[in-house]
């Protein structure tokens, strides 16, 4: 890639923890739910339990607010951070640099 963000990170076979935080700001008492998400060739697959933020969770009790799991590819995947459902999230121009300051994906190979 020349430079921004990225869509996906494609990783080998193997064992692996994964950290997910996401970060991002609200115009309203809203909620965003995410996921780890695996390429499948017909799309993405949720791979790990949700996660969720913002004001009003009260719909995703049970979800925690970041994604801690351990996880094992038989081959080389790409994987990607996916938004599964959203409310009240505020428009692109508006999030200023809140989803770099607070959203972060770490992968450690075990």
């Amino acid at each position: 890639s020349s430079g921004g963000w990225g869509d996906y990170v494609t990783i080998p076979a193997g064992n692996y923890v994964f950290l997910v935080t996401y970060g991002v700001e609200f115009s309203g008492s809203g909620f965003l739910v995410y996921e780890i998400a695996a390429q499948t060739g017909s799309g993405y697959v949720g791979v790990a339990q949700n996660a969720v933020i913002g004001p009003d969770t009260t719909s995703y009790d049970s979800s925690a607010s970041q994604i801690v799991t351990y996880l094992t590819f038989g081959s080389q995947v790409d994987i990607a951070v996916k938004v599964q459902n959203l409310s009240l999230v505020s428009a692109v121009s508006s999030q200023g640099n809140t989803p770099s300051e607070r959203g972060s994906l770490m992968i450690i190979k075990v």
